[in-house]
């Protein structure tokens, strides 16, 4: 059994947590102060181990090291079942703290993120491409900012799973909302968990000194207060308050959910009061906006997509489409499926039986998308028998996935098989004829690929690169999946 692990999103003040408990418990410990500049508490190492899975988490744990406390970053799973997960992590430790931001925090911890990760080009070249950011506009990079950065941090925060993640007994939860509005005893509550004495009192001057450094801990209300008043026409300034391009894009976001879409175009300087804002709002298509990325890529309309079920398509579909450009507004709820172990569906999928026939004819695969413009990824497992059609469709690519038939049949069984719900796998009527069909699916995709001399490559950060020109992290490499693009 290991001592005592912090878990937190990056942002949510792990590091700083794990100086305070040896500093309040240990005399002996360091009286220097963690803080840089930015008002991380990057000055203090510790025992980073990275994130469960696919990093530095299992190795340590299955290691006989036993360092008194370390700390993990935790959304990482290819599981994606956090409740598991976070037992599991419980069952290794002695104690564990869980730090996570609230709804009235998330902004405070995505500036974090942003202002204090990946010091050496920022957290914007690092994870959204060197090349991306700095050919980019002002206004481009918040618009695609405005898109990604709310959504994206919902999701790797978990801040809408925490109760779920309750269930896990003996786990510490701490808000870094009661860091901020309840400091002392914040730490004390930690000491007492993870049975540690407080040798310490200067509680004051050590949150004195951290505090004066967070210049986004307010950030969620400015942020309401600004969508509040703009959408009242009452007049509001905030041209003292220095708002990052992180906070323009959410304000963006939030006003999306009221239907209402900022004048972008060039937008480079953003709006200071709340009048100047309104000016700005106008009702219009997301795919002017999709449009301008998609041109910056050299993406065409559509790319038509096939693999057999179970090849793993549409986990490298998911991928494909967070490249900038990509139109993902043939996304709905009722056009999800989700399996706690698998990457699931989303987005519309095109096939015999299911929401619609596969025609290969671009006027009718649009009808599934909401909004014009960008690129759109078109799903379907029966592209593979119109191939020769397809690939006579202007400003078109196709891109073909294989995986050998045996594999993708026990992954498309372990995925849910006939109980998927989205999309409707019933006329393929049952394992015999789903076996058959997916063995035909790929004979018609590996001709077709011969024919026009493809090269089959794995699915991998490069391959993106080389054939996008798109910077996205592909975090697993499959060895029997393989893809090819026909452009």
């Amino acid at each position: 059994m290991k001592n005592i692990c912090i878990v937190y999103n990056p942002g949510a003040y792990g590091n700083f947590i794990e100086w305070c408990l040896p500093y309040f418990s240990d005399l002996n410990f360091t009286e220097d102060l963690p803080f840089l500049k930015d008002g991380s508490a990057h000055k203090f190492v510790g025992v980073e181990l990275g994130y469960l899975y696919n990093d530095g988490g299992l190795d340590y744990i299955n290691s006989p090291s036993s360092d008194p406390i370390v700390r993990m970053h935790f959304n990482n799973s290819e599981k994606q079942n956090y409740v598991e997960d976070l037992q599991y992590i419980k069952d290794n430790f002695r104690k564990v703290i869980f730090l996570h931001c609230t709804e009235n925090s998330i902004v405070w911890n995505i500036n974090n993120k942003f202002d204090k990760t990946h010091p050496e080009i920022g957290y914007l070249k690092t994870v959204y491409g060197k090349e991306f950011i700095e050919s980019s506009e002002t206004w481009e990079i918040r618009q695609f900012l405005s898109y990604k950065a709310h959504v994206a941090h919902v999701h790797e925060s978990l801040v809408y799973q925490i109760d779920d993640l309750k269930q896990v007994a003996g786990v510490k939860f701490i808000s870094i909302d009661n860091l901020r509005d309840n400091f002392k005893q914040s730490i004390i509550d930690m000491l007492t968990y993870c049975e540690l004495p407080q040798v310490r009192d200067d509680f004051d001057r050590i949150y004195d000194a951290w505090i004066s450094l967070q210049i986004h801990k307010d950030k969620d209300h400015l942020l309401k207060e600004i969508v509040s008043k703009t959408l009242d026409y009452t007049y509001f300034d905030w041209s003292d308050q220095s708002l990052t391009i992180v906070d323009e894009a959410i304000i963006q976001t939030y006003l999306r959910a009221y239907d209402l879409t900022l004048l972008d175009h060039k937008l480079n300087i953003f709006p200071t009061n709340s009048f100047a804002l309104s000016n700005k709002i106008l009702e219009r298509c997301l795919g002017e906006t999709l449009d301008i990325y998609a041109s910056k890529l050299n993406l065409p309309r559509h790319i038509f997509f096939t693999g057999v079920p179970g090849s793993r398509w549409s986990g490298i579909a998911q991928i494909l489409e967070t490249i900038p450009g990509m139109n993902t507004s043939d996304r709905r709820p009722d056009r999800e499926y989700t399996h706690n172990t698998y990457s699931g569906h989303v987005g519309a999928y095109f096939g015999k039986g299911m929401e619609f026939q596969a025609y290969p004819s671009t006027t009718w695969v649009d009808r599934a998308w909401a909004e014009p413009g960008g690129c759109k990824l078109v799903k379907s497992h029966d592209w593979a028998y119109y191939l020769d059609a397809v690939s006579k469709l202007d400003n078109s690519w196709i891109m073909l996935v294989h995986r050998p038939d045996q594999a993708a049949y026990d992954w498309w069984q372990a995925a849910g098989g006939f109980d998927i719900t989205y999309p409707c796998y019933d006329a393929y009527k049952d394992n015999e004829t789903m076996m058959a069909e997916i063995t035909a699916q790929n004979k018609a995709i590996l001709e077709f690929a011969t024919i026009n001399n493809c090269k089959w490559e794995y699915f991998t950060s490069r391959w993106i690169k080389e054939n996008f020109n798109a910077d996205v992290n592909v975090a697993k490499v499959w060895p029997d999946i393989l893809v090819t693009l026909i452009k």
